[in-house]
Parts: C-alpha cells; sequence; structure tokens
C-alpha cells in the first residue's frame, strides 16, 4: 500500500496541470492504467479526470513510477491532500476543489 503521506494537494494541482489539454487515453497509457470505465473521479481546479489517474500522475510527479494504486489507496491519497473524489455515475462533480 502506499503511504497516505505521499501526496498533498500541489501533487495534484501539478498532476492537474500537466494533464491539461490530454486525452484520457494518452494519459492512460502513459500511467500503465488499464482502459475502462472509471466510477471514481477527481476535480481539480477545472480539470476532471478518473481519480486512479490523478493519482498515478500524482505519483509520478512524487519519483514513484509505475504505481497503479487501487481505487480504495486512490481514495485515501486524495482524501488525505483535503481534495474529494466523487461518484461519477451518481453525483455531478464539485464546480470547483481550490
Amino acid at each position: 500500500m502506499i503511504n497516505s503521506h505521499n501526496l498533498e494537494r500541489a501533487d495534484f494541482e501539478a498532476a492537474a496541470a500537466a494533464a491539461a489539454g490530454r486525452s484520457t487515453t494518452d494519459l492512460l497509457a502513459e500511467t500503465g492504467l488499464p482502459a475502462g470505465p472509471s466510477r471514481w473521479m477527481l476535480a481539480v481546479g477545472e480539470l476532471r479526470l478518473p481519480l486512479r489517474v490523478f493519482v498515478a500522475l500524482a505519483l509520478q510527479i512524487k519519483g514513484l513510477e509505475g504505481a497503479a494504486p487501487t481505487t480504495a489507496e486512490a481514495r485515501m491519497l486524495a482524501l488525505d491532500a483535503g481534495l474529494t473524489p466523487y461518484d461519477g455515475h451518481l453525483a455531478e462533480a464539485p464546480l470547483r476543489t481550490g
């Protein structure tokens, strides 16, 4: 399991900046995560992506290349960084997270 102290809000903001303007398909290929439907989403600023993609990008920024967090780990890491993942199948995204 990935330690929750590894990520901070700034890491997610850096991941959002790195992902801006890129397709989810490209980001999945870069992170090594499997393609497919993503129930859990995360919004950082104006960018909304699958939660696991955001966390994998943030972990890469921290130097943990190839990290593939489980959904439970990704949710914990986002919550510990003060961000709120949302269920993309049931709810609208938050308008802004910070």
